[in-house]
């Protein structure tokens, strides 16, 4: 690294962070303030990497962060397509971005290449906003990204696949700055933000219900 880029690092209070591909169970720590700042360091990266040529070896976070990334590369796919994208965490916003430009029954699934977990499952409704459906390696139950663990009666409509219509409790679809630091911190990590509220898949209210009702629940 040259003599400039040093000392803007030490300016800004950055410094680069080389992807290592496996972590301890208890690496992934740190306060709310601390992944935000993590957060708002990404996009820093980008001229420092271009400056290094290596974009996509390289992300550049707050020395003060306790946070650390893997070598996992995820993909992207789209009911509509079987192709599939590759996804860096600087990349989270713009996909969330463009989900609510498309359909919304075309959402969006994130997984490693070669590997069917860990992986996260999006969804878009323009009257509420996001879902975010996460699996993590080895276990049994996925967790939905919620507001707050206490869950109100089931009210939403959704149609899960065209199988299945059920009314889902509101809590469950969350803005855009709450799914871009979820989407951000698996991509970086493979797991949950541990400082957000998720909900096991067996633990809120649903009830299935006609297609009909849909008019009544919305």
């Amino acid at each position: 690294m040259v003599a400039n880029e040093q000392a803007w690092l030490r300016m800004r209070k950055f410094k680069p962070v080389v992807l290592c591909r496996r972590l301890p169970n208890n690496a992934l720590k740190g306060t709310r303030r601390e992944a935000s700042s993590c957060f708002a360091g990404i996009p820093a990266a980008r001229p420092l990497a271009r400056a290094l040529g290596v974009a996509a070896s390289i992300v550049v976070l707050p020395i003060g962060c306790r946070f650390m990334l893997t070598m996992t590369q995820f993909r992207y796919s789209r009911v509509s397509t079987t192709r599939t994208t590759k996804l860096l965490p600087e990349g989270a916003a713009r996909l969330l971005r463009s989900m609510e430009s498309r359909p919304e029954w075309d959402e969006v699934h994130i997984s490693p290449g070669k590997y069917e977990y860990p992986f996260v499952w999006l969804s878009w409704h323009s009257d509420r906003g996001y879902v975010v459906h996460h699996l993590g390696e080895n276990e049994r139950f996925s967790f939905f990204l919620s507001v707050q663990k206490t869950m109100s009666s089931p009210q939403v409509f959704v149609d899960l696949g065209g199988q299945t219509q059920e009314l889902w409790p509101p809590e469950l679809f969350v803005s855009f700055d709450v799914a871009r630091t979820a989407l951000e911190y698996f991509l970086a990590s493979g797991k949950r933000f541990p400082e957000q509220c998720w909900v096991r898949i067996d633990r809120f209210p649903r009830r299935t219900v006609r297609q009909r009702a849909r008019a009544v629940a919305t």
